[in-house]
Formats: C-alpha cells, sequence, structure tokens
C-alpha cells in the first residue's frame, strides 16, 4: 500500500497545474489556427488535466487518511482520461498544423480520433472486465493498453510541436519540448523500481515539476510566435537555418 505525507500530496498538484496550463495556453494557439480545432483541443486539454487532478486528489486523500481511504476508482481515472485527452489533442494539434501549413485538412476532423478513443477505450473495458482478481495486478492488461496509448500520443503531440517550433525558428523552444518528452522517459524508468522510497518519490515529482515547467514555459513562447505571425501580414512558417 502506498504511503504519502501531506506536503508530498500537495505537491503533486504542481505539475498537474503546469501541464493543465501549458496545454490550454496550446489549445487557445490550435483555436487561433483553425476554430474547429481548437475546440477538439480544449477538450483534449481538458480531458489530460481532469486525469492528473484525480490521481493528485487521490494522493491527497489518501495522505490525509494514513493510507486507509484507497480510493480506487479515483486512482484509475488517471489513464482513462490521460489516453482520450491525448489522442484529441494530438489530432487537434496535426489538423490546426495542416490548416496553416500543409495540404487542407479534412472536413470531419472528428471522426478519426473518435474512432481510436473509442477502439482503445473498449479495449481497455473489455480486458478490464476480464479480469476476475479485484487486486491492482488483476487490472494490469487494461492498464497497460491506457498507459501505451498515452505514452504514443503524448510524444506525438511533443513531436509535432517540436516540428512547429523549428519550422518557425525556435530551436531552444523545441530544446525545451524534447526535454519535457526525456522527462517522461526517465519517469517512467522510475516508476519501474520496485521499492519506492520517499527519496524516490519526491525525485519523480520534482522531475515532473521541472519537466512541466520547461513544458509550459515552451508552449507560451510557440503560442506567442504564432499568434504574432498568424495576426501579422508575414507569413507564419520561415525557412529553418
Amino acid at each position: 500500500m502506498e504511503t504519502y505525507s501531506v506536503g508530498m500530496a500537495l505537491q503533486d498538484f504542481m505539475p498537474v497545474a503546469l501541464s493543465g496550463a501549458g496545454l490550454l495556453i496550446l489549445a487557445r494557439m490550435v483555436s487561433r489556427m483553425d476554430a474547429a480545432s481548437g475546440k477538439m483541443a480544449y477538450l483534449g486539454a481538458g480531458l489530460v488535466t481532469m486525469g492528473g487532478l484525480s490521481k493528485a486528489a487521490w494522493k491527497l486523500i489518501m495522505a490525509l487518511s494514513n493510507g486507509q481511504n484507497d480510493i480506487v476508482a479515483l486512482n484509475d481515472a488517471l489513464f482513462w482520461f490521460l489516453a482520450p485527452g491525448f489522442i484529441f489533442f494530438s489530432f487537434a494539434l496535426w489538423y490546426g498544423q495542416r490548416k496553416t501549413w500543409g495540404p487542407r485538412r479534412r472536413a470531419n476532423i472528428w471522426i478519426l480520433p473518435v474512432i481510436v478513443v473509442a477502439l482503445t477505450w473498449g479495449a481497455g473495458l473489455y480486458t478490464g472486465l476480464q479480469m476476475h482478481d479485484p487486486t491492482r495486478e488483476g487490472r494490469q492488461i487494461w492498464f497497460f493498453i491506457l498507459l501505451g496509448m498515452t505514452t504514443i500520443m503524448n510524444f506525438v503531440a511533443g513531436g509535432l510541436a517540436i516540428w512547429q517550433a523549428r519550422k518557425q525558428n525556435l530551436g531552444w523552444v523545441a530544446g525545451l519540448f524534447a526535454l519535457n518528452l526525456l522527462a517522461i522517459i526517465m519517469l517512467q524508468g522510475l516508476a519501474r523500481v520496485a521499492s519506492q522510497s520517499v527519496a524516490l518519490q519526491w525525485i519523480e515529482q520534482l522531475t515532473n515539476t521541472v519537466a512541466q515547467g520547461a513544458f509550459v514555459w515552451a508552449a507560451f513562447k510557440l503560442a506567442e510566435v504564432t499568434v504574432t505571425r498568424l495576426s501579422s501580414a508575414r507569413p507564419v512558417e520561415a525557412v529553418i537555418a
């Protein structure tokens, strides 16, 4: 059974807030690039933020109850929100970029991401319902399905952000997005450590906070430059040096 201090649980809200702020900034940018895609981006950002808040709330409840009040559904909600959130957000960013720089996007932008979300949730629900073991170990298959899709689409969104930053000669912004993706890899490695000591948990949370701080700053600068160039008479894209 995991145990957390109240201070650790409260600190876990910080990376959630930073991540949510960064996604909302990018969603606003996408809405300026393409209004329809912007609605999808806001939906994705909201779902991801809800997932992070559910996990942080679960951790706080665990800390306040000294590990005695384990609301499993609240903990599990993390990836049930993250997976569709990053799916919608990645597709929205891609469609917005196609509308701005590439060939025109498809007329109905919702069909493909909704199908992907339905298949992901369907696979998760099916495998989850097949498990008769009520323990956490009995829910590993659906967990890895959702975790895998979350990771893939997180990297897709990060890759698209890096591409857009480089396209506008914002190399250091692309570097911050890359740093965020590198931190995700590091955190997944740390999460596999069998003995989750208090020190290790603090390292994980502080690493995540720094990574999300880099993300929100990169999102702010990318959105600032993109919206400024969209609003001006100059073309948005620049030649990559």
